[in-house]
């Protein structure tokens, strides 16, 4: 959660279009779920598409902005 709120506030604080939401993490080792809501993850509305924001996964994370559909 720490380094998500983070870059959400750092993100906030830059005049982004920032929200948070839980998430629930697969472990792909174990084959299975993690606890449910034990991960944060950003949305960044731009341009009227929107896009997850991740920072919390070490050197797993993406890159870039990846877009997002709901």
């Amino acid at each position: 959660y720490e380094l998500n709120s983070l870059l959400y506030y750092f993100l906030s604080d830059c005049g982004f279009d920032v929200y948070r939401v839980a998430g629930t993490v697969y472990d792909l080792s174990g084959d299975k779920w993690k606890p449910d809501d034990g991960h944060v993850i950003i949305i960044l509305k731009h341009e009227n598409q929107k896009y997850i924001i991740d920072g919390g996964f070490a050197s797993h994370l993406p890159l870039y902005p990846v877009p997002f559909n709901n």
